[in-house]
């Protein structure tokens, strides 16, 4: 990137810190949230910044994505059976 026209121009300031605490109320692991936003744990968020990250030399890839300590956490998927299901409404 830095043979590119004015790549130094663009230096760290494209990577500042990013904002998805102030889209999530952040929590433990098992943490259910008490406002308006989306509840999500440290680990989640933590997830979600390295999969976003600019760099893609820095950002995680789908293997380490996978093996991320946010997906063996509990509580643990439940199986798909024992999810709640709502009746269809016609629009």
């Amino acid at each position: 990137m830095t043979d590119l026209p004015d790549a130094r121009l663009v230096g760290k300031k494209l990577q500042s810190r990013n904002k998805l605490h102030t889209q999530f109320e952040v929590g433990g692991a098992s943490w259910k949230g008490t406002g308006d936003k989306p509840a999500l744990g440290e680990s989640g968020l933590h997830l979600m910044a390295q999969m976003l990250l600019h760099n893609p030399e820095k950002r995680l890839d789908a293997a380490g994505a996978l093996n991320h300590r946010w997906f063996k956490e509990a509580p643990s998927p439940q199986n798909p059976d024992w999810m709640p299901t709502f009746p269809a409404k016609d629009l």
